[in-house]
């Protein structure tokens, strides 16, 4: 509870104890499964030598590279990954795009469903694929 800023606190109060056991464990579940993308985007194909098919190819786009992919095939190569590797979630899909934030990164966003106390739940990963190859993604909402 330390964690949690003042409304927080408040909001925990008004719960029963397996209310807030329910919420935590679905906040646990959900950083999860959202670390887990962030690692599995950002380990290079074939350095995994139990499975190769483990990880993305490079994507940087920095100086030396190649040019950079074009966004229909990142989205995927990320949605395929995430169907072999990530079985928590389901029926997702990954929209690729230009950043706001610069023009050397692009935008993702992985829309998926998960299974929560028995009820369909939608969630969203947003995050970017940056200019050297490496993906960094917000708390799902």
């Amino acid at each position: 509870m330390e964690s949690l800023r003042l409304l927080g606190k408040l909001s925990a109060y008004d719960l029963s104890d397996d209310q807030r056991r329910q919420q935590q464990s679905q906040d646990l579940t959900l950083n999860s499964i959202r670390k887990y993308i962030t690692n599995l985007l950002n380990t290079t194909r074939g350095s995994v030598p139990i499975d190769p098919n483990f990880g993305v190819p490079n994507f940087s786009s920095g100086p030396g590279s190649a040019q950079a992919m074009p966004a229909e095939k990142v989205a995927k190569i990320i949605l395929e990954q995430i169907k072999n590797y990530e079985p928590r979630i389901y029926d997702t899909k990954v929209e690729v795009g230009n950043s706001s934030a610069d023009n050397l990164s692009m935008g993702i966003s992985i829309f998926a469903n998960i299974i929560s106390d028995e009820k369909k739940r939608m969630i969203t990963i947003s995050g970017l694929l940056l200019a050297d190859g490496s993906f960094t993604f917000d708390l799902i909402g």
